[in-house]
This record gives structure tokens, C-alpha cells and sequence, in this order.
């Protein structure tokens, strides 16, 4: 597959991906539910991060979008990723996955798709390309 393929493909997934994660992260700055999650959160001693996971979705799915700073946002997603999928699991009780309710799954997307940024880059229609900052490993 030529380069301009691949880099096609690679926009779109980015911007599918961005798509997904910030809107996923909005609500945690201005729902009306956000005091009641929150306590929740702190209850099971977790209190900031509802704020440090919405501000990492933003800003790293803006940088996946553009493709900026691609190799930093990437290890930051995949970091982020395996966090959130392992308090999903052990603190929320999630299930891998089921039809009834809302699974771990969707944090395990989340961590793959970080893993094929890591180890693909951005591609040619990046900001990263544009500027010629290295994006991959």
C-alpha cells in the first residue's frame, strides 16, 4: 500500500477516534450529573480524576485529531487508557462485555487504538508532518 493510502486511512481512523473521545469527555465539565459523579468518584478515592481524564480526552483527542505531538498524546492515551479500563474493572465492576449493560470494552478500544498510533503515526496528513517533528518510534 502507497503512503497516501495509508495516511488516508490513518485520517479517518483519527478522526473517528476524535470524534469519540471528545465529545465523551465534555460532559465532565459541564453536565449537571457532574457533582453527583464526582462524589462518587471521591468515594471510591478517585476524587480528581474525573478532571484530569476529561482535560487528558480534550486535549489528546485535539492532538489526534491534528496530528500534533503525535508520539506524546499517543503514549498519554495508552498511559491514560490502561488506567481507566483497570478502574473500570476493579473499582466500577464492569464486565468485559454485555448486552444489559455497559461494559469495559469501550476503554479497551480506547487502549488499542493508542497502541496503533504509537506504532503507526500520524501520517501524512498531520501537523506533525507539516512541521517535520518525528511521530513515530
Amino acid at each position: 500500500m502507497d503512503v497516501l493510502t495509508v495516511s488516508l486511512g490513518l485520517l479517518l481512523y483519527r478522526v473517528f477516534f476524535a470524534a469519540l473521545i471528545i465529545p465523551h469527555a465534555v460532559p465532565k465539565f459541564s453536565s449537571k450529573s457532574r457533582q453527583q459523579a464526582k462524589q462518587s468518584m471521591s468515594q471510591m478515592g478517585l476524587g480528581g480524576l474525573m478532571d484530569v481524564g476529561g482535560l487528558v480526552e480534550i486535549l489528546a483527542g485535539i492532538a489526534v485529531l491534528l496530528g500534533f505531538l503525535w508520539i506524546a498524546a499517543s503514549w498519554i492515551l495508552v498511559v491514560f487508557g490502561i488506567g481507566v479500563t483497570l478502574i473500570a474493572k476493579t473499582k466500577f465492576k464492569k464486565p468485559f462485555l454485555t448486552l444489559t449493560q455497559p461494559g469495559y470494552d469501550f476503554e479497551l478500544f480506547y487502549v488499542a487504538s493508542a497502541i496503533l498510533f504509537v506504532l503507526t503515526g500520524p501520517g501524512i496528513f498531520s501537523v506533525d508532518h507539516v512541521l517535520s517533528i518525528p511521530s513515530t518510534l
